[in-house]
């Protein structure tokens, strides 16, 4: 994990690190703007095929953005040399800085003979918004914000204030991609920025994109890693970034001797007549997110229809209420069943039958081994019986989303914010993966992870109880590492989500495709 910084934070590190020599600077200007360039490209497959004649806007300030959204465009000529790339100067191209201006040139050269390149500059003309509409008019395929960066203080002076209300307005984009933060966006609170589809944090995540009060500016965060946290001192801020390395357990060879006891056993919970999708939907992510062992247990009237289609599970018919949900007199069975298993998921699926939900509550005071609980298991009751138990904490693990989270909290985080989020968890001592948009979020009451994978494909019914399905597998799988794996199961179902858009888009999909990206998101394998 990485830390979360403010910008002040953020420009120390930078200073500290770069130390003010031109060729430091040089290099992590190139190291950013490559990896914007990769980042785009992967990122605009969510929409449609990298086009072969892209069309390309650049709002460039004086500073590094600007810099890094250069160099960006020179990479992406590399592999698209006939593009159009239209590049309005907010102070005209005389106030570039010199790292800059050395990005300004090597576009220039790169462009060649093949690529397009118009220049509009703003400056002091009073006519610089007039030619703006005049040259930059029709649809782009991708505009990259490099006006402004993390030193940027609010206002904005004459003409730039014209141009970032173009680009909110009038500018036609495919994806609108923001380098380091969307302009106008800083540590000091803003009520105007550049609106972005993606923000690429380059070098460090910075406390403000991560603010509510500027989502609607920001977008969908990514963060390129350049290497400033490579062997460098700790910094402890409480809020960190999760990283692709976190998966490094599920991506490594098994044991040659392993059996199937070694890699954990799962008890699922859940399910009902009226809502039989949600616990088959957790089942078949279990089945594929590697536990060893796993068993179902599920109203009697459903285990014939669901066997056929998860034969790898073992399957506990329970007694059912009236209206089709798990029964209170089928707790003994369940309890049982617990025994053999290394975890257990609850919840998904069950609905909030009176009977079912007195099931659950007595299940909670008696259980002793590593819980997850989703859905319709979060109930303030439940809540309050865990709260109340000196084992709770480092044992239990809960996936609300914030309406959830609002009412079992009795809407202490609606209140606070993430303030809210920790004092609950420490509260209670429930660990809890706060499910997005527009990231997700991890507490145990004293630090926030953040895992920004994912994006709009995961929002539609089911896409939850996949994510508990994997959750209680690699909790079951890790037992002692109730965090880690917690951490594991929210960045890999974010991750194969993003590799289903990339490969059929947000729209045109179904929840259960994203089981069919879990194997190429763990095995770091480019699906599409």
């Amino acid at each position: 994990m990485h830390p979360v910084l403010s910008c002040s934070e953020a420009a120390d590190l930078e200073r500290g690190l770069l130390r003010g020599e031109a060729d430091r600077e040089w290099e992590a200007m190139s190291r950013a703007g490559a990896a914007l360039a990769e980042a785009v490209r992967r990122d605009f497959r969510e929409i449609r095929a990298w086009p072969d004649r892209p069309r390309l806007l650049i709002a460039a300030g004086k500073g590094n953005n600007a810099g890094d959204a250069l160099i960006a465009v020179r990479h992406l000529l590399e592999t698209h040399p006939a593009a159009s790339v239209d590049v309005v100067f907010a102070m005209g191209e005389k106030a570039l800085s010199p790292l800059a201006l050395m990005a300004w040139n090597a576009l220039l050269i790169a462009a060649g003979e093949t690529a397009t390149i118009r220049i509009v500059s703003l400056d002091s003309e009073e006519d610089g918004v007039d030619q703006l509409r005049k040259v930059c008019k029709g649809h782009y395929h991708l505009s990259l914000d490099g006006l402004f960066g993390m030193n940027f203080r609010p206002p904005f002076r004459v003409p730039t204030d014209a141009l970032v209300d173009w680009m909110n307005r009038e500018l036609q984009a495919d994806l609108r991609a923001a380098v380091d933060l969307p302009s106008g966006v800083s540590d000091e609170a803003s009520h105007l920025a550049v609106r972005a589809d993606f923000t690429y944090m380059t070098g460090s995540a910075k406390k403000p994109l991560l603010d509510s009060a500027n989502a609607q500016w920001v977008g969908r965060l990514r963060y390129l890693d350049l290497g400033f946290f490579a062997g460098g001192p700790g910094i402890a801020t409480g809020r960190s970034i999760l990283l692709p390395e976190i998966l490094a357990p599920i991506r490594a060879l098994r044991p040659a001797m392993g059996h199937k006891r070694d890699h954990g056993h799962l008890l699922i919970v859940g399910g009902s007549r009226l809502m039989p999708g949600a616990i088959l939907m957790s089942i078949q992510a279990a089945a594929r997110s590697g536990v060893g062992l796993l068993t179902a247990a599920v109203p009697e009237s459903l285990v014939t229809s669901f066997a056929a289609m998860v034969p790898e599970a073992m399957w506990i018919g329970c007694r059912e209420t009236a209206e089709g949900g798990l029964s209170l007199d089928g707790l003994g069975e369940i309890e049982r069943a617990c025994a053999k298993a290394t975890a257990v998921l609850m919840g998904p699926g069950v609905g909030t039958e009176e009977e079912t939900q007195a099931m659950i509550e007595a299940f909670a005071m008696n259980y002793r081994g590593r819980l997850v609980l989703d859905a319709e298991a979060l109930q303030m009751k439940v809540v309050d019986i865990l709260a109340a138990r000196s084992d709770t904490r480092g044992r239990v693990a809960i996936t609300p989303h914030v309406g959830e989270l609002a009412r079992i909290s009795g809407w202490k985080f609606a209140d606070g914010g993430e303030d809210g989020l920790l004092r609950f968890c420490h509260e209670t001592g429930l660990l809890t993966l706060l499910k997005g948009p527009p990231f997700t979020r991890l507490c145990d009451g004293q630090t926030i992870a953040y895992g920004l994978a994912g994006g709009p494909v995961l929002a539609r019914g089911g896409s939850g109880d996949i994510l508990g399905g994997i959750a209680g597998s690699l909790v079951a799988q890790a037992p002692a590492e109730l965090g880690p794996a917690m951490q594991r199961a929210l960045l890999w179902h974010g991750l194969a989500a993003e590799a289903l858009a990339r490969a059929h888009g947000q729209v045109a999909v179904r929840t259960t495709q994203l089981l069919d990206f879990l194997s190429p998101a763990q095995r770091e394998i480019d699906s599409a």
